[in-house]
C-alpha cells in the first residue's frame, strides 16, 4: 500500500502504490503503520504523495493526524502533496488543511523541504 519511492539524504518521498484509490477503514491502519515506521528509521523530512489516492474517510484522516503528530515529536517535517480536489474540499471543512503542509505537486513539496 505506501511504497517508499525515493529516498535522498535530506528527504524521504512515500506515496500509494497505484491502484490504492482510497484511504479508508479497511486501509488506514496498515499505512499508518507503515508511515510510522519510515518516521521512525530517522527520516528529516517525509513527502507524501497522494497521486493515486482519490478519496480519504475519517478514518484515513485520523490515521493521518496520527502519523503527523508521531512524526512531529519524532522531529520530522511530513508534508503532503498531490491531493485531489475533493480530499482538499474536506481538508478545508475540517480545517486540516491549516494543519497539514500542503503542496500542489511533488516538485513544490521537494522544493519546500529542501
Amino acid at each position: 500500500m505506501i511504497l517508499i519511492k525515493e529516498k535522498h539524504e535530506n528527504y524521504t518521498i512515500a506515496g500509494f502504490e497505484e491502484g490504492t484509490g482510497k484511504l479508508i477503514i479497511t486501509n488506514s491502519d496498515q499505512a499508518k503503520i507503515k508511515l510510522n515506521e519510515i518516521v521512525d528509521n530517522g527520516c528529516s523530512n517525509l513527502i507524501l504523495d497522494f497521486k493515486n489516492v482519490s478519496f480519504i474517510d475519517s478514518t484515513g484522516f485520523g490515521s493521518l493526524v496520527t502519523v503527523f503528530n508521531h512524526a512531529k515529536n519524532s522531529k520530522t517535517n511530513l508534508v503532503f502533496c498531490n491531493i485531489s480536489s475533493q480530499t482538499q474540499t474536506l481538508l478545508k471543512i475540517t480545517r486540516l488543511d491549516q494543519v497539514f503542509e500542503i503542496y500542489a505537486s511533488l516538485d513544490e513539496a521537494v522544493n519546500a523541504v529542501s
